[in-house]
């Protein structure tokens, strides 16, 4: 196998969410040249942040690196870490995307984008991405109107990537994340997609979790759950799969046990999560309501 099939594999199985497997086919490749050497590096780069090992690319990339692309995944890395404030970190993204970046390689625009999305602003993200026609911008930019609540344009852009080149990954993953939020008869369609994802690839978090969520969405939760845990068992910390198996829980009648339990896991692998958040102000909310409504002693 020449080393550009061997990055495409590895590029597919990052999407997939096996970071692992992505690792081990890179790091597989025997010798590298030149002309693959930065894809290999930032393909590497970005499988590690996956995985939560931020200082390894801290460690290895410099500030003052000439491709922006660099400077951008070690951005990534210690915007994860925890090393930015929001504030720095949107003066220093924008800095960066004001350069040369080529719409060619779409990979510094997808990090870029990924730094807006983390930041909850998918207005950015999308101004970002439109620089590029690539599929995996595309795909990008489904998820982003997805979030806006914005299926109506969602549903353009995956028409135009399936006139492109509908039996790819990236498309039919679109196509399946589009579909679970137009409900109805389509949850099925998305459920197939993943299956027979799945049945092409091995299992991963991203595919189990897909059919888990069509599943729920069909009122299907029993089966569903099995999915979850399968998932679970592949990542112990995939804040996605403990919270898709909070509402599989809740919808069984698991006991509040179980479900503090998952919750307290997310709190570990995942502090600033929105669902915690949110967890977090109702509680407030309760605790306060609880006060006004305590006893009195007339004196």
């Amino acid at each position: 196998m020449n080393t550009e099939s061997v990055i495409q594999d590895a590029r597919e199985n990052f999407i997939l969410e096996n970071f692992q497997e992505c690792l081990k086919l890179l790091h597989g490749i025997p010798i590298v040249s030149p002309e693959f050497r930065d894809e290999i590096d930032l393909l590497t780069f970005q499988a590690y942040i996956a995985q939560q090992k931020y200082n390894v690319v801290i460690n290895e990339v410099s500030e003052s690196h000439e491709r922006p692309e660099y400077r951008l995944v070690l951005l990534l890395s210690k915007q994860l870490s925890g090393a930015y404030t929001k504030e720095e970190i949107v003066d220093k993204l924008n800095a960066m995307l004001m350069e040369n970046i080529s719409a060619k390689d779409p990979t510094a625009l997808l990090i870029g984008a990924t730094i807006f999305m983390n930041l909850n602003m998918p207005e950015k993200a999308l101004r970002v991405l439109h620089q590029s026609s690539d599929l995996m911008c595309d795909a990008m930019s489904v998820h982003c109107l997805l979030m806006m609540n914005r299926a109506d344009l969602a549903e353009k852009i995956v028409l135009r990537m399936q006139s492109k080149n509908e039996d790819s990954m990236v498309c039919q993953l679109a196509s399946a994340e589009l579909y679970l939020v137009q409900g109805g008869e389509k949850v099925t369609e998305a459920l197939n997609i993943y299956q027979e994802l799945q049945e092409k690839n091995k299992p991963s978090t991203l595919l189990l979790n897909g059919q888990a969520i069509a599943l729920v969405a069909l009122g299907r939760h029993a089966e569903a759950e099995p999915l979850l845990r399968q998932a679970l068992d592949i990542d112990p910390s995939h804040s996605a799969s403990l919270l898709n198996m909070i509402s599989v829980s809740v919808n069984t009648g698991k006991p509040i046990e179980s479900l503090n339990r998952y919750i307290s896991q997310v709190r570990d692998c995942d502090k600033s999560h929105s669902f915690l958040e949110s967890l977090d102000k109702m509680d407030n909310v309760f605790d306060e309501l609880s006060k006004s409504f305590a006893p009195s002693v007339s004196s």
